[in-house]
């Protein structure tokens, strides 16, 4: 402790002893690349970014609970027998009136069927069958073909939900505007070992408030696959789901082309479990990363074309926010720190451990305004703990996860062979 409270005496001295200009100077990439993340997150407390007033909630839930319109819950399923049950009891038991529930079992080669056929025999769901493996946008376009609602819901077989999660989420639609409505994702495992609570702080940042933000600039751009509802006529509009990895996010795309909302619900709200060890962990940041590459700077690269007939600035926006503050600065780390060890040399660490302090000043700030305003506190406050090390894992592990998961994609294309999505699927599948 002596050490570090002498380490952080040098680096106040350090600081102290700046002009201005060299502040900036030697922390460049904190000004221009990090502090804009912190601006970006504060903006949701400026009054004029407040709920839109404008349709009533109220009246909208009065009218869908009087005469509730057909939900279709579609459930992919690929060797998921050790949670699909808890998954769909938590669907048969939502407080929502009139749903349907359908699995749709992707050529499972475990127990999934055993579980869900006695459900279906007694009526509580709707249990498809594909024997030829077809990856998830095949079970969801399956699923969708048998579907009777007027809105269409997907939910991930290993994710539990509130009890009036589909009701919450349903009250996005009160403005006719809307073409999605995104829940809320939070960990299930949160305090099962560091590496979940780490993640579950990265949800509640990235998506309890991130997404709630960016919906509420119009510049939402991913409708999680754990959790999101379409209306039908929408989802026929833009012919379904893609050949994916990445179909929940290419899906969203194509809504927002056709010059719809996005919307976030907080109070509609799943658990989902994240990877316990690092090895998987690896492999699902891999697959975002590649699948975030693949989509947003190739698939949907006409967001940037400012000379098409369909431009929309919200779509631009939401382009270069996912370009600015995602890849671009995963790359310019890479460059800064060998900068800071060629120009300063002898200070490098006393730099690096100052940009951490205000990073961290900064992230505790966050947690504590999203403690204040988001629900369920007592699950918050126990990831306190877990908050020290959280800027340490995202800077020195998880941005060099995403670098190699981006890199693979620009210079070899690896999400062609992703292994969630069989290979005849992906050797048939346009290549972007």
């Amino acid at each position: 402790m002596r050490i570090l409270y002498n380490y952080f005496l040098a680096s106040l001295s350090f600081l102290a002893a700046l002009s201005w200009s060299q502040l900036i100077s030697v922390y460049w990439y904190f000004f221009f690349l990090e502090l804009p993340k912190y601006t970006f997150a504060a903006l949701s407390f400026l009054p004029g970014l407040k709920p839109d007033t404008k349709y009533n909630e109220q009246i909208f839930s009065r009218r869908i609970l009087a005469n509730p319109p057909l939900v279709s819950i579609i459930v992919p399923a690929y060797n998921e027998a050790d949670t699909i049950l808890t998954t769909l009891q938590s669907l048969i038991k939502q407080n929502y009136p009139h749903k349907e529930i359908i699995v749709v079992d992707d050529g499972s080669n475990d127990a999934t069927p055993s579980v869900c056929q006695p459900l279906a025999e007694a009526g509580r769901i709707r249990y498809l069958r594909n024997n030829n493996r077809g990856g998830k946008s095949s079970a969801l376009n399956m699923g969708l073909g048998y579907a009777q609602g007027e809105y269409i819901m997907t939910a991930d077989a290993d994710t539990l939900f509130d009890l009036n999660a589909v009701t919450q989420a349903l009250l996005g639609f009160a403005d006719p505007g809307v073409g999605a409505v995104s829940g809320n994702i939070r960990v299930a495992n949160a305090q099962e070992n560091l590496l979940t609570g780490l993640q579950a702080i990265n949800y509640l940042l990235s998506i309890s408030w991130g997404r709630a933000l960016n919906a509420r600039l119009n510049i939402l751009t991913i409708v999680s696959g754990a959790f999101g509802i379409y209306p039908r006529r929408v989802l026929e509009r833009v012919g379904g789901w893609d050949v994916g990895p990445g179909e929940d996010g290419d899906l969203t795309q194509k809504i927002r082309k056709l010059g719809l909302k996005i919307a976030f619900c907080h109070k509609a709200v799943c658990w989902t479990r994240v990877p316990a060890t690092l090895a998987a962990f690896i492999r699902q940041q891999r697959r975002w990363g590649r699948t975030l590459v693949r989509n947003r700077l190739r698939k949907h690269r006409d967001f940037f074309c400012l000379w098409r007939a369909d431009f929309s600035f919200s779509n631009f926006w939401g382009a270069l926010e996912v370009l600015f503050l995602n890849i671009l600065p995963t790359y310019a780390f890479l460059f800064y720190l060998p900068w800071l060890f060629v120009y300063y040399r002898q200070a490098v660490f006393i730099i690096l451990l100052t940009g951490y302090i205000f990073s961290q000043l900064f992230s505790f700030g966050r947690f504590l305004l999203i403690w204040l305003f988001l629900d369920y506190k007592r699950e918050n406050i126990f990831l306190l703990p877990y908050l020290p090390l959280y800027n340490l894992f995202n800077f020195c592990f998880f941005r060099f996860i995403r670098l190699w998961a981006y890199s693979e994609e620009l210079l070899f294309r690896r999400s062609y062979t992703d292994p969630q999505v069989p290979a005849w699927v992906l050797e048939k599948s346009p290549r972007w």
